[in-house]
């Protein structure tokens, strides 16, 4: 099972909309069942070189409490995609992208720049 994060671009203008996008490939042959406390799948976030979190994709949202299951058929493949709109200062940023599955460590991250 593997996890990707990308944008669509690894340099920025402050302002300027920064496209998400996470995916779960299972390249097993096995299915793979993820187990999750709430409705919520995934998540993004935004970290400066201080390690700060600016931002949040979930912050602002509202989730069922309730459990669920999500199955993976091998060579299936999970995707989501999210914007990240808000202005950021001149610098080097960290953003993070995971599946909010529980008992696994499902995320990949990587640097953007702003100039």
């Amino acid at each position: 099972m593997t996890v990707r994060l990308t944008t669509d671009k690894t340099t920025y203008e402050s302002g300027e909309t920064i496209e998400l996008e996470l995916v779960l490939e299972n390249g097993g042959s096995e299915p793979i069942t993820l187990e999750f406390t709430t409705s919520q799948r995934y998540d993004f976030e935004i970290r400066n070189a201080e390690d700060e979190l600016l931002w949040r994709w979930s912050d602002e949202m509202g989730f069922a409490q309730m459990l669920g299951s999500e199955i993976v058929e091998p060579g299936g493949r999970l995707r989501y995609e999210e914007e990240f709109s808000m202005a950021l200062d001149a610098g080097t940023y960290r953003v993070i992208g995971y599946i909010a599955a529980r008992d696994v460590d499902l995320r990949d991250e990587l640097e953007i720049t702003v100039q």
